[in-house]
């Protein structure tokens, strides 16, 4: 067997002989230089098979001397692995670019780790010569199907697409470029032809330095990413000619491919090169002052960014080094757009910072950044919001626009302080999104038709009522856009503009200026309106001064943050506006709830099951319950969800006498929900969404947590929801674990179920609340500090709703106030992580005593 020949570059001599020895045990051969130039002297006459490089070194660094291995074709195959004590999400990225194979830290260098990942790189260098080899085919056949794709999926004619038909596979970002598509909508058109997953973002963390070599990287754009399937390779042209071939023949099976954008590798895989005797890690310390010194310095900066920003596909090489939280942000707010996120969350932990979207009304983790890192993002978002950097316990509101990838966006900013640190959400408004038409958004025809009637008329008010985040104003505008403002006068009063109206007179609140929501209310009666829209009701004085407005000849628009039409009702009296004065002056009230709509491309009809009967009776009479309901799947599509988009259920209460006189006259919400479902025919939101469910279009399980529970409350309905205990349930105790820590929840769960007990798990408050309306349980096992709902909350709103099942708080503070406090809201035991096997499930066999 050949000895396998090992360089080994590090300026510390003891260092140098450490990893020397330990190699030469394992019948390595090593070569050992102490600086980049002795280096290149060993490699230009000897056979080097691994390289061992420090990254701090005098002289020319380790990076750098990484780059210029990738200039010679034999020197850029030998893979390198580098030594660093630094681990951080910038210095991956610079060590991907320079060609690094893979790393070790200096705090984890031990004999077992070295040679494991030298023995790994041995093994994957040894395949990269196969990408040399010739390869037979080319499997670009299927190209001109994918152009046939983009022209069914675009605007373009037979004749305009007429010039690309035949153009050259290995051109397709170029082709479609001239198409007026940019690169991420081609990335996407061919993820969903292709249907292979689509990354609009790329983690440094997941990339594989080892599998490919780096100038293989670079020229065919694509990277290996390490998945829990195994290898995935990601590039942005599948139809380069001979490129899936080559990996094919690397792998000796067919890859698993994904498709991203060329602008995502190039950010990893940066073209140009390091100017010479310049580096990007020349003042690299990895002392603790010195990283200090770097965040102050990188907050200083922002100071210089305005409110308005420019985000283009991919930031520029001098950026990037410049400014890598630039980098860091603009990657952050491309990557929610190209997903569709409506919110980004930005939310501290105790050792590292979570960056979350929220796609189709669920949240989806994204990113992970260190503590610093993150505190400086949220810096950086501040500035541009026009907010106090320094202010870091109090609430604050800021907005910025920005422009990302041509596209103008609104963005909301609001803070708030957690015991891991400052905290930040960003609402992403599409500032020009094209109105949808009523029924586009997911109402009936009745209902589109009733609501372009009432909005018609010249007096009177319509609310549109929902929970926050369930598209009220969206479908204002739509409202607003079917209206003839070209002969009418529209001003809005908003806080903060949303979307851009044509023709209307927007005002926006700014507190800070002294433009209060109350002076722009009484300056808007004296420009003469016919339409004013109010944004949102949220106190007596906009209550009052929106029916007002109704009463005195002007067409009133506004939201208002309640359940449904009947609890609207009650919150406008509880607002000061009586019943008469709102059956008098309002035309209509809408209440609506976004859902998440089935893919239809994968969703499977199955026959309905009695747990799903159970659900549908409140509801439902026999000959109406459905034999069959759809379930989702799960597909490319879809991103393996079996959900795509959202769509809208809708309940609109018209006043008319008879809906007047039910309103006057009920006690009650539950009385009058069921006077005017079965007096006035009012289509409910529950009669909507179940409609939807029938149609295949929602899931009951989506449904029944959103709407029908809520239903069944606040109607007074018979409830045949609750499940029966069966003998297994008695015989088996039944715990709900609650934590936000999917490593913990699945520990726990370990060590409960090897105990005999039942465990469900969930990942907030929230969650646990939904889950206990429908099912019993033994024991709560519960975090205190939770995003969403945290576990204090979560108990005081369990009490309210008479809800007494035994809960033992698990958290990893170790405030004796905490401990105190959960006493005293009723905690039966208060136990800290991290836990210890023997004493963990003593205590919770001692909770059900």
């Amino acid at each position: 067997m050949t000895i396998k020949s090992i360089l080994i570059i590090d300026d510390d001599e003891d260092t140098r002989k450490l990893l020397s020895h330990i190699l030469k045990r394992a019948e390595y051969h090593t070569e050992m230089a102490e600086s980049a130039a002795a280096a290149m002297k060993i490699l230009q006459i000897k056979d080097i098979q691994v390289i061992l490089l420090d990254l701090l070194m005098p002289g020319i660094n380790g990076l750098d001397f990484c780059m210029n291995l990738q200039s010679d074709r034999v020197l850029s195959r030998i893979p390198v692995i580098m030594i660093t004590s630094r681990s951080d999400d910038e210095t991956r990225r610079n060590a991907i670019n320079a060609g690094v194979a893979d790393f070790v830290s200096k705090s984890e260098l031990n004999r077992k780790t070295l040679l494991a990942k030298v023995g790994k790189v041995l093994d994957r260098s040894d395949h990269w010569s196969r990408l040399d080899r010739p390869v037979p085919s080319a499997r670009v056949q299927d190209y001109k199907g994918f152009i046939d794709y983009i022209r069914n999926n675009s605007s373009l004619s037979s004749e305009d697409m007429a010039p690309y038909i035949f153009s050259h596979p290995g051109d397709l970002y170029k082709t479609t470029a001239d198409m007026g598509l940019d690169t991420a909508e081609t990335a996407k058109l061919l993820s969903s032809y292709l249907h292979l997953p689509n990354y609009p973002y790329i983690d440094p963390e997941a990339v594989e330095g080892d599998v490919l070599p780096a100038a293989f990287s670079k020229s065919h754009r694509v990277l290996a990413l390490k998945e829990k399937q195994g290898i995935r390779f990601v590039l942005s042209n599948p139809y380069e000619p001979q490129l899936i071939d080559m990996l094919e023949s690397l792998t000796g099976e067919t890859p698993a491919l994904g498709i991203t954008c060329p602008d995502c590798i190039d950010a990893l895989l940066r073209k140009d090169e390091i100017p010479e005797n310049q580096s990007a890690f020349a003042n690299i310390d990895t002392e603790e002052e010195e990283e200090k010194d770097e965040v102050s310095q990188e907050e200083d900066d922002l100071a210089n960014f305005s409110g308005s920003i420019e985000i283009a596909e991919k930031p520029s090489e001098e950026d990037i080094r410049k400014y890598p939280i630039r980098y860091i942000s603009d990657s952050i707010l491309f990557s929610a757009v190209t997903e569709g996120a409506s919110d980004i969350h930005i939310e501290p932990k105790p050792n590292k910072v979570l960056v979350r979207f929220r796609v189709d009304g669920d949240m989806k983790d994204m990113f992970t950044l260190k503590k610093k890192t993150g505190a400086v993002l949220i810096s950086r978002f501040k500035v541009l919001g026009g907010m106090d950097i320094a202010e870091r316990r109090k609430p604050q509101d800021g907005q910025a626009e920005a422009s990302i990838s041509g596209k103008p966006f609104k963005m909301r900013f609001a803070t708030t302080s957690t015991p891991q640190g400052e905290s930040l959400v960003i609402r992403m408004l599409d500032l020009y999104a094209k109105p949808k038409d009523l029924t586009e958004l997911g109402m009936t025809e009745q209902q589109s038709k009733d609501l372009y009637e009432v909005s018609s008329q010249s007096s009177g008010a319509i609310i549109v009522v929902g929970p926050t985040g369930s598209g009220k104003s969206t479908t204002l505008y739509s409202m607003i856009s079917h209206l003839d403002i070209k002969s009418r006068s529209l001003m809005t009063i908003e806080d903060p503009v949303e979307y851009r109206i044509p023709y209307a007179n927007q005002q926006q609140v700014n507190e800070k200026a002294g433009v209060t929501f109350e002076a722009l209310l009484k300056s808007a009666v004296r420009q003469d309106p016919d339409i004013v829209y109010l944004g949102e009701v949220r106190d007596s004085f906009s209550a009052k001064t929106c029916l007002d407005l109704a009463s005195t000849g002007h067409l009133t628009m506004a939201t208002l943050h309640s359940s449904n039409t009947t609890t609207a009702l009650f919150r406008l009296t509880r607002l000061g506006i009586s019943r008469e004065d709102s059956a008098d002056n309002l035309l209509c009230l809408l209440a609506q709830r976004l859902l998440k709509s089935l893919c239809q491309n994968c969703r499977r009809m199955k026959p309905i099951t009695q747990e799903e009967r159970r659900i549908l009776l409140p509801f439902l009479n026999e000959e109406d319950m459905p034999t069959e309901l759809p379930h989702p799947e799960g597909c490319p599509k879809c991103n393996f969800t079996g959900y795509a988009g959202r769509q809208g259920v809708y309940e609109l209460m018209r006043f008319n006498p008879e809906v007047t006189g039910i309103i006057k006259s009920a006690e009650s919400v539950p009385a009058m929900r069921i006077e005017l479902h079965e007096k006035a025919n009012i289509f409910l939101l529950s009669d909507h969404a179940i409609m939807k469910v029938k149609q295949g279009l929602l899931s009951l399980d989506d449904v029944n947590r959103h709407v029908l529970l809520e239903e069944l409350r606040l109607s007074g309905r018979q409830d045949f929801q609750q499940p029966k205990k069966t003998e297994k349930n008695d015989t088996k105790k039944k715990i709900l674990l609650v934590d936000d820590d999917e490593d913990f929840r699945r520990l726990a769960t370990i060590l409960l179920e090897t105990a005999g007990y039942n465990v469900e798990q969930v990942s907030d408050g929230v969650e646990a609340i939904v889950n206990l309306q429908t099912n019993s349980y033994d024991l709560i096992l519960s975090d205190i500090e939770m995003p969403g709902l945290d576990g204090f909350t979560m108990l005081h709103a369990l009490q309210s709703k008479n809800l007494d099942t035994p809960l033992v708080f698990l958290t990893g503070n170790d405030s004796m106030d905490k401990e105190e406090k959960g006493y005293e809201l009723g905690a039966v035991d208060y136990i800290r992580k991290p836990i210890r096997r023997k004493m963990f499930l003593t205590r919770v066999k001692r909770a059900f005593e």
